[in-house]
């Protein structure tokens, strides 16, 4: 009899269905497409207008740009990509906020641009912007500071985008020619814009060769010193 009931307990046993294994939890939400495109449309024109004061030598203006970039909401659901390279950037801005000096706030400027740059890179996707030809090389102060206008926004892109084509064209044109002491207008003390300038281009050609995107943002905030700094002479301002 105990045979029996042992059969007809294992019979028992392998008849008892199996436990199902739990669902798999649901992929993360993601914003809407055309959120995530204002979001990020509102980043570069933030931070546009932050690198645009820092390199004007407007310490003020440009913390509040930086505080902005600090402290605004991200979209909502944040894409989980995202997380790193936002607390990155926040982490920039913060620096740039609390800088006190030029060098403090170019140095977060840079640091920041490779922040988006290396979130675009991770997410392969980000801004194309506008790319137009280098303006001719001319003698005089005008066409000088077209062609460093330029530089500065081909520079940006090679960080933001990133794009390393447009970090070698904006130094070959940035190192090309140094300005002279007859192109210089009556403001400001001459030695020290020619020496900023000369500082600006030797910057260009050790930044030249480097594809490392950490020492690049750190040259490029190097150079934003140097273009602020001189600003800032020519209007007869210390250079902070």
């Amino acid at each position: 009899m105990l045979p029996t009931i042992l059969l007809l307990s294992c019979a028992g046993l392998r008849s008892a269905p199996p436990t199902a294994a739990p669902p798999p939890p649901p992929p993360a939400a993601r914003p809407p497409a055309d959120a995530v495109r204002a979001h990020m449309a509102e980043h570069l024109a933030w931070s546009t207008r932050t690198r645009d004061a820092v390199i004007r030598g407007q310490l003020d203006t440009a913390q509040q740009g930086f505080a902005w970039m600090a402290s605004h909401a991200e979209a909502e659901p944040a894409p989980p990509e995202w997380a790193g390279w936002m607390e990155g950037l926040r982490q920039s801005a913060r620096a740039g906020a609390a800088a006190t000096d030029l060098a403090e706030q170019a140095r977060a400027l840079g640091d920041m641009a490779n922040q988006c740059g290396g979130c675009h890179q991770t997410l392969a996707t980000g801004p194309t912007l506008p790319e137009r030809p280098a303006p001719a090389a001319a003698p005089g102060f005008q066409p000088h500071m077209a062609r460093h206008a330029w530089v500065n926004e081909r520079m940006w892109a090679a960080l933001v985008e990133p794009d390393g084509r447009a970090w070698v064209q904006s130094l070959e044109v940035l190192g090309a020619t140094p300005m002279v002491a007859a192109d210089l207008p009556t403001a400001g003390p001459v030695s020290a814009q020619l020496a900023m300038d000369a500082e600006v281009h030797r910057l260009a050609h050790a930044a030249l060769a480097d594809d490392n995107p950490d020492t690049r943002a750190d040259l490029y905030g190097q150079i934003v010193t140097a273009c602020a700094s001189c600003h800032r002479v020519s209007r007869g301002e210390p250079p902070l």
